[in-house]
């Protein structure tokens, strides 16, 4: 509980914070970011003075290249280590869908890792939703400042040396987003279910992606980020119940109460 309470008072306060300074190319939407060419750079704004946030090949979700953050220094930031995207044209009607990889290294830290941050470029990314683990149950949980609090788990337990996909669909219309989680290559499942969105998604301001570890003893790597029109089905068309069929059977009482000569129970003369 304090730890909830000291970060929701910490995103307040961070506000004060200056953002990262970013001057890289914004991606136009709908992109999906594998990290196989070119420097990270190009689009993306790291922040590594307090900490690590590089190109790496120790790990990667496709291909052979991935992001890895690391926080070094004591106490915690919002923006240091960091990587900030911006992101064009983001529709504000219909459905989207944010999607990215992570594989943690380390979850020793004293509070969440901020995988995925939806909106503005520092302490305002809560301004549309943040997806994080969370600390103590290393669940995955979501944040925006019109929800006020910390919802999801689905008593799901994120795991050092495996990959994850997380794929936030954020519906603009109703003004609410949903949460699902792929453990390596099985099948994904919803952990948390109409989250209330924080401002619209790719509104002025708050066209950002931004991940970071937040605090010392939070390592991860990150891979394969997309932002793009939700993909889902729709939901499947429940199966029909059967109509009960009416069988004319005789009564009880119309059966023989004593076998015939064969053995066999026979049925009274009408």
């Amino acid at each position: 509980m304090f730890q909830r309470r000291f970060l929701t008072i910490s995103m307040m306060a961070v506000l004060l914070q200056s953002g990262i300074a970013y001057s890289q190319a914004p991606y136009t939407y709908p992109f999906s970011e594998d990290f196989e060419t070119g420097n990270l750079t190009d689009n993306w704004a790291p922040a590594n003075s307090q900490g690590i946030a590089q190109l790496s090949t120790d790990q990667a979700n496709s291909g052979s290249r991935s992001v890895f953050l690391e926080r070094t220094q004591s106490a915690h930031s919002y923006t240091d280590p960091a990587i900030l995207a911006a992101v064009d044209g983001i529709p504000q009607t219909g459905k989207i869908e944010v999607n990215a990889s992570i594989y943690p290294v380390a979850l020793d830290g004293s509070n969440f890792i901020h995988v995925l941050a939806l909106g503005g470029n520092t302490g305002n990314a809560y301004s549309c939703v943040t997806v994080a683990i969370a600390t103590g149950s290393f669940q995955l949980e979501a944040f925006s400042f019109d929800q006020g609090s910390w919802e999801g788990g689905a008593g799901i337990v994120i795991e050092t040396d495996q990959w994850y996909h997380i794929k936030t669909v954020v519906d603009q219309d109703a003004d609410i987003y949903s949460v699902f989680l792929t453990v390596g290559g099985g099948s994904e499942v919803l952990v948390i279910q109409n989250g209330t969105l924080g401002e619209k998604f790719g509104a002025p301001g708050n066209n950002h992606i931004m991940s970071f570890p937040f605090v010392p003893g939070n390592s991860y790597y990150i891979d394969d980020v997309s932002v793009r029109a939700f993909t889902g089905d729709t939901p499947p068309t429940p199966t029909p119940t059967p109509m009960p069929i009416a069988l004319d059977f005789p009564a009880c009482e119309d059966f023989e109460t004593d076998p015939g000569p064969d053995g066999v129970f026979q049925l009274l003369g009408h």
